[in-house]
């Protein structure tokens, strides 16, 4: 919580940091819907990046299923199902597995730190528009995903 709210007084000397939690697996019904829906924050924050007069596509994969995604003028221009990448690793793709995408969109650690911090989290060659597209986000309270 912000510092100096009626919350973060009553929470003051109550509670204990947990750096690092563990975090859960947890299960998102329609990937592709989901991010559809979040279209508009996606292409403001590509908008509003380094990115925003560049163009590309990438495969998102979730090694049983994937994600195609295109922008172009910072703006999100396609989200899409596609065939997955199994083995991303060794052609600079993107992997994420399914139980961690819910904490690579709503921003638990940011892309990077998801990466950082679990073995089948894999940016390759297209971390900076990942970073953009699924930056830290700020919480109020930790769901630990």
């Amino acid at each position: 919580d912000l510092p100096g709210t009626p919350w973060s007084r009553a929470i003051q000397g109550r509670g204990r940091p947990r750096p690092e939690p563990s975090g859960y697996y947890t299960r998102t019904g329609d990937e592709v819907a989901l991010l559809q829906r979040l279209e508009p924050v996606l292409s403001r924050r590509l908008a509003a990046s380094g990115l925003a007069h560049d163009r590309g596509e990438l495969l998102l994969s979730l090694y049983d299923r994937g994600i195609h995604l295109a922008w172009d003028g910072g703006r999100l221009t396609i989200i899409e199902a596609a065939p997955p990448d199994p083995d991303p690793f060794d052609k600079g793709g993107i992997g994420v597995a399914p139980d961690w995408f819910p904490a690579l969109v709503l921003g638990r650690w940011g892309a990077a730190g998801l990466a950082a911090r679990t073995d089948d989290t894999l940016l390759g060659d297209h971390a900076p528009v990942m970073e953009v597209l699924f930056p830290v986000r700020p919480i109020d309270v930790v769901t630990d995903l």
